[in-house]
């Protein structure tokens, strides 16, 4: 099946003239009752629950509302676009893919999620350049989206990738480490092929010599200034010297959402370096992907 079979012209909006995100669920609830006699607090209370678990919301300003109905043996898409972003959680959004299906999970529920989230990374501009329900239509279509297939490590990943350089300083490091919130990187070669990868206890090594770390008695901790010299050796101490050289860590973006989960749970890992058939990074997935988006997807 393809996604643009599951959509429907007179559930696609366009410039909707609303104020707030609970106005959004209101005009929702109310066409899928006018189309399919579904009982508009079911589906209030569907979308509610779901966002209890926090706002499926993108930087580009589009939002995914979804939820489950019980007994609910069909699966329903609503497009909205508003004339203006609504204020959500003091975040803006002004697209909205909203989605419900039945209580019990589904692949085609998992694909239909991970599909409008590919969408809204690759082809926002396109979508947003639309200008009524028949252009969004037929641009889907175009895009022949196939929803039945297993969900596969491109459709959930993120497109924004960090990575360090071999050559990069470990002063460098530490500075992207506290900007992007992480506490490691993919490290990669000039031309961003995956080498292995670095985190922030290689970078404590520099704080904590081998020698210190083979001593028994740490009772003389409380005199060695661990980090008296760090910001000095940090500047000329290079990635190459430190990082983790591995090949198995890594998974290819076409494997799919079953194939992560395995490797996390049978090698106790958390994380997984994206590569391509080139073996260039394109991403990084992790455990928190498959609570996200499948087990509370």
């Amino acid at each position: 099946m393809k996604l643009h079979h599951l959509l429907q012209t007179d559930l696609i909006f366009y410039d909707y003239d609303i104020k707030s995100l609970d106005e959004l669920y209101n005009a929702i609830a109310e066409k899928i009752y006018d189309k399919f006699n579904i009982n508009e607090d079911k589906i209030l209370k569907a979308f509610r629950e779901r966002e209890n678990l926090g706002y499926s919301i993108f930087s580009n300003g589009t939002m995914i509302p979804h939820g489950r109905i019980e007994n609910l043996d069909d699966l329903i898409i609503v497009i909205v676009k508003t004339k203006n972003p609504l204020e959500i959680s003091n975040q803006k959004a002004d697209l909205f893919y909203c989605i419900l299906t039945s209580n019990i999970g589904s692949n085609c529920y998992l694909k239909t999620l991970a599909s409008f989230a590919r969408i809204s990374h690759e082809y926002d501009a396109e979508i947003r350049s639309k200008s009524n329900a028949n252009e969004i239509l037929d641009f889907i279509t175009e895009l022949n989206i196939d929803i039945v297939s297993p969900i596969k490590i491109k459709d959930i990943i993120s497109g924004k990738v960090v990575t360090v350089n071999i050559e990069d300083t470990i002063a460098s490091v530490s500075d992207k480490m506290k900007k992007y919130n992480m506490i490691f990187f993919p490290v990669v070669d000039d031309e961003g092929k995956y080498l292995g990868q670095i985190n922030v206890l290689d970078v404590l090594e520099l704080a904590y010599p081998q020698y210190v770390l083979m001593m028994t008695d740490i009772n003389f901790l409380s005199n060695f200034r661990a980090f008296e010299e760090f910001q000095n050796q940090e500047l000329t101490t290079k990635v190459k010297d430190l990082y983790t050289k591995s090949s198995d860590k890594t998974i290819n973006v076409n494997a799919n959402i079953v194939e992560f989960g395995y490797i996390l749970v049978k090698r106790h890992w958390h994380h997984l370096t994206v590569v391509d058939d080139e073996n260039k990074v394109v991403g990084i997935i992790s455990s928190r992907t498959i609570l996200q988006n499948i087990l509370r997807g």
